[in-house]
Order: structure tokens, then C-alpha cells, then sequence
């Protein structure tokens, strides 16, 4: 019977993502129940640069590992399509229930470390494909894409320089579509090195802010449909009233002695002062 996530490849390369499945993959898993509703993203904490032993080492099952790797150039590699241990415990985010991180997602590996650059390639991948998953599965960004530093807040940092509800919204949004032949802040460092005042990371730094303005842009446009949509509803209700007949002047005179002999008869009042001064402050409200 085929495994949960024998489905991962063929929907990562419908995104426009280049996959490597590797042997065995479709039969590989720990024991256990693999139920995934969410997307779990981790870096691997190799040393900075290309780490292509990852894989393998966790293809082993003595090891911990995750279902998908990401690498530097954003080609995914198939490790398992059963269960895998990547989560560990945690309080739980989103649609990922607390310790149940293993059972409820599928854990996305990326060859990256603490302070590394993230390639912009890498990181376009990473986006494209969790967006395809998260389709498959049938669920939304905003719960069901979280990062391991977030699941397991304060035992685990990863994935570092990755600033997760910026993600969440890009992810959610518009298809991401993959570039080929992109030039990315990676390959500018050799040039930026040699210019006076360059600071490592800055590359980081500018990929960052250009997913905040991404985010922010999306947010900004989302806006903007909010108040034409407002807008647009308060023109048609004008335009209702407008459309209405006009209302005629009421005669108050009129309406109070017609209206004070029904209150006595009723037995409302007792008077037909009472009556004539109770009729006169209805009359009043019906006509303001």
C-alpha cells in the first residue's frame, strides 16, 4: 500500500520545481501514523555551502531526518514518504497539535545554518513547492506552514533569517513562479566584497527586505480592495434611496385628531386631553 506522501514529487515538479526522488523513497518511513495537515520548514545546520551527503545520511533510518530537502540551488530531494522524525516535541502551532509535529506535517529540510545567506533560488523553491503541498493537502498558509522555531519555540532556532509570517503570506498568495537563469544576491558577493563599507550578510539582509515589501505590498493591495468593495456598496445603497418615492409631509393636525379618539376607545387613556397630548408626541416622532 503506498505511503501518505507518495504523492510529494509529482506535486512539487507540477510547481516548476526540479525533484531528485531517491531510491526507495516511496517505501521509506519510521513506524507510526503520518497523517499530515500542515508544512514544517527546518534548515539542517550543516556548514555553510553545498552539503550534498545530506540526503543520504537521512535516508538512513538510525538517523532523524525529514520527509523533503530543499538545496542551495532549489532542487528538492524525495527521502521518505512515510513517517519521518524532524519535529520532536513542542507546544504546537497552527494545525501542528502540541508533540504530534512528526504525525502532523511534513518536514521540508534545507541545506542552510545559522547566519548562511539564503540563495534566492533556494529560497524561491522553497516557497513554490510548500505552496503546491499546502494545495494538495487542502490547506491554508496562515495555519499550516510554520517553522520548527516556532513549534518548538525556544529549543530550536530554524529556519534562521527566515521571518515566518512574511512567509505565511507569501506563500498564501499569488502562484510563485520559478525563474530560470535567475541572478540571485548569491552570486553578487564576490562583487560586493570588493566595495567599501560591505558588511557580510548584507545579501541576507536585502533578500529579507524584499519579502517584506512583497508582504506588505499584498497587504496594502488587500486593503485597497477592502475600501473599493465598502465603497462600492455604500454608492448602491445611496442609489436605492435615491431611487425611492419621496416620502410625503405628514399633517400633524390631521394625524392627531384621528388618531386621539382610538386612544381613549382603546382605553389608553382616559381623557381625550391625555389622549389629544399623547397622539401629538407620536404624531411628533412618525414625522421627525
Amino acid at each position: 500500500m503506498a505511503l501518505p506522501g507518495h504523492w510529494m514529487a509529482a506535486v512539487l515538479r507540477s510547481a516548476g520545481c526540479n525533484v531528485v526522488e531517491l531510491a526507495g523513497s516511496q517505501t521509506r518511513g519510521q513506524p507510526g501514523v503520518f497523517a499530515p495537515v500542515a508544512v514544517m520548514w527546518h534548515h539542517d545546520g550543516s556548514a555553510p555551502g553545498d552539503s550534498p551527503s545530506l540526503p543520504a545520511s537521512m535516508a538512513n533510518l538510525n538517523n532523524n531526518g525529514s520527509q523533503l530537502w530543499v538545496d542551495r540551488y532549489g532542487t528538492w530531494y524525495v527521502i521518505a514518504c512515510g513517517l519521518m522524525y524532524h519535529a520532536g516535541a513542542g507546544a504546537g502551532f497552527g494545525n501542528v497539535r502540541a508533540n504530534q509535529g512528526n504525525r502532523d506535517s511534513i518536514g521540508v529540510e534545507t541545506d542552510h545554518t545559522i547566519g548562511e545567506a539564503w540563495p534566492v533560488a533556494q529560497l524561491r523553491s522553497l516557497r513554490a513547492g510548500t505552496q503546491a503541498l499546502l494545495a494538495r493537502l487542502g490547506q491554508s498558509a496562515d495555519r499550516a506552514l510554520c517553522a520548527h522555531k516556532e513549534y518548538a519555540a525556544g529549543r530550536k532556532p530554524d529556519p534562521d533569517g527566515l521571518y515566518m509570517p512574511h512567509e505565511r503570506v507569501i506563500v498564501g498568495g499569488d502562484r510563485i513562479i520559478i525563474k530560470e537563469n535567475e541572478v540571485g544576491f548569491e552570486q553578487l558577493i564576490p562583487v560586493a566584497a570588493g566595495v567599501p563599507g560591505y558588511a557580510p550578510g548584507a545579501e541576507l539582509r536585502a533578500d529579507t527586505m524584499l519579502s517584506e515589501a512583497h508582504a506588505f505590498t499584498k497587504w496594502t493591495f488587500d486593503r485597497v480592495d477592502t475600501v473599493e468593495i465598502t465603497q462600492a456598496d455604500l454608492v448602491a445603497r445611496i442609489t436605492r434611496l435615491e431611487a425611492r418615492p419621496a416620502v410625503p409631509a405628514v399633517d400633524i393636525p390631521a394625524l392627531v385628531a384621528g388618531l386621539a379618539p382610538h386612544l381613549v376607545a382603546l382605553g389608553l387613556v382616559d381623557t381625550d386631553e391625555l389622549a389629544e397630548e399623547l397622539a401629538t408626541d407620536l404624531a411628533a416622532r412618525l414625522a421627525a
